[in-house]
């Protein structure tokens, strides 16, 4: 989490952004103390499956995203599979759908 690598890809990576507010801030953190809903909550912090932070990735992490969703709204994560049967991409598949009771992977 980090403003100054935000910053250095929008310098360096210019291309069109979603339209939408970016938040530099611990996703969980951000959840936990978030008031607002939204339709769609985008989660990237699974860093090419090196490292995927446990806290963002838990039953704990999706319910908070759960509970700021508006009706209807989805959590899409980008999590970097390369198989459908890979491994941390069903751990993670497996933990949504404990809150979310159906998960699609793409």
């Amino acid at each position: 989490v980090d403003a100054a690598a935000m910053d250095l890809g929008d310098r360096f990576f210019a291309a069109d952004k979603a339209s939408g507010q970016r938040f530099v801030v611990d996703g969980r953190v951000f959840l936990r103390h978030a008031t607002r809903r939204w339709h769609v909550i985008h989660v990237d912090a699974y860093a090419h499956q090196v490292y995927v932070p446990a806290h963002l990735a838990s039953r704990e992490f999706f319910e908070l995203a759960h509970a700021r969703l508006e009706p209807g709204g989805v959590v899409a994560c980008n999590v970097g599979a390369l198989r459908s049967d890979d491994p941390v991409l069903a751990a993670i598949a497996a933990t949504m759908g404990t809150t979310f009771g159906s998960v699609l992977a793409l």
